[in-house]
C-alpha cells in the first residue's frame, strides 16, 4: 500500500511528466520511421493500424461500453502536454528551446478513425498487413487494440489469429473481456498476452466507471479473465485511482486466474 501511494504521489508532478517526455522524445524518431514503413505498406489504409510500441491493429470502434481506459485514467490524462498517453488525444505539444510549440497530433502514431463510410477491415486485410509488416521490418510484436474494443469484431480478430499462423507475428490481445464467445477462447491459443482492463472489484463501480452498455458485464469479464487464463497467458491492468481498491482488484485478478497484474497511473 505505501509503494502505491507513493506511485501516485510522484504519477503526474512534473519531475514525472519530464522523464515521461524524455522516453517519448527518445523513441520518437524509430516510431516516425515505422509509422512511415507502415503507410508505405500495399496492404495499410487508414484506420486500420497505428504503430507505437510495436504494430497496433484496429478492428473495430465499436465496444460493449460508454467509456474506455482512457477515460478512467482522468480527466488531465487526454489534456496533459507531454505525450503522456498512447493515443493522440494526449499527444498535445511539445516546446522546441526556442520556444516553437509543436502540435503532435494522428501523424506521430497513424492512429485515426476510419474514413467516413469506409468498411472496418476484414480478418484477411488485417493478415496481409501483418505480413507485409514483419516481412518488412522483422518487428514480431502486434497489439490487438484500436479505438473499440477487439471482441466487438471477434470474428474479424479469430480470423486474423488464424490466417496469421506462421507469419511470425507474436500478439497480444487488450480488451475488456466483454462479450465473448466460445470462438476467441478457442483462438487464444494462437495468442502470447491477453491483458484485460479491470477497472474495479466490484460490479458498481465498474459500471460508474466504464458504463456498459447491457447489464451484467463486470461478471463476464471475471468470467472472461477465469476462462481464458486456462489457455493463454492473462494479465489484468487497473488504473491507480485515489477513488479504486486497486488491492482489491489485484487480489480479484490473482482468484480468477491472472498470472499479472499491473497498475496504470493515474492523471486526475
Amino acid at each position: 500500500m505505501l509503494r502505491a501511494a507513493a506511485r501516485r504521489a510522484y504519477w503526474g508532478t512534473q519531475a514525472w511528466q519530464d522523464q515521461a517526455l524524455a522516453a517519448k522524445r527518445n523513441a520518437s524518431s524509430t516510431q516516425m520511421v515505422s509509422l512511415a514503413t507502415l503507410q508505405s505498406l500495399y496492404s495499410f489504409r487508414p484506420g486500420i493500424a497505428y504503430v507505437l510500441d510495436a504494430l497496433y491493429l484496429a478492428p473495430t470502434a465499436r465496444s460493449p461500453a460508454q467509456r474506455t481506459m482512457r477515460s478512467c485514467r482522468g480527466a488531465a490524462f487526454a489534456t496533459k502536454d507531454a505525450g503522456l498517453a498512447p493515443l493522440p488525444a494526449s499527444r498535445a505539444a511539445t516546446t522546441t528551446p526556442s520556444g516553437t510549440r509543436i502540435t503532435r497530433t494522428a501523424r506521430d502514431s497513424g492512429f485515426e478513425p476510419l474514413p467516413q463510410g469506409a468498411a472496418e477491415p476484414s480478418g484477411a486485410e488485417l493478415n496481409d498487413l501483418v505480413r507485409d509488416w514483419v516481412d518488412k521490418t522483422g518487428a514480431q510484436s502486434v497489439v490487438i487494440q484500436g479505438e473499440g474494443d477487439p471482441l466487438a469484431a471477434e470474428d474479424v480478430v479469430v480470423e486474423t489469429l488464424r490466417l496469421a499462423q506462421g507469419s511470425g507475428a507474436q500478439f497480444r490481445l487488450n480488451t475488456l473481456g466483454v462479450g465473448a464467445t466460445d470462438a476467441i477462447f478457442d483462438a487464444l491459443g494462437l495468442v502470447e498476452t491477453v491483458s484485460v482492463f479491470l477497472p474495479a472489484a466490484d460490479a458498481t463501480k465498474y459500471d460508474e466507471l466504464l458504463q456498459p452498455r447491457e447489464p451484467g458485464a463486470f461478471e463476464d469479464a471475471c468470467a472472461f479473465v477465469r476462462r481464458a487464463s486456462a489457455v493463454s497467458n492473462v494479465e489484468v491492468t487497473a488504473v491507480d485511482r485515489p477513488d479504486v481498491d486497486v488491492a482489491a482488484v489485484e487480489a480479484l485478478a490473482t482468484s480468477l486466474g491472472a498470472a499479472q497484474f499491473r497498475t496504470r497511473s493515474w492523471l486526475g
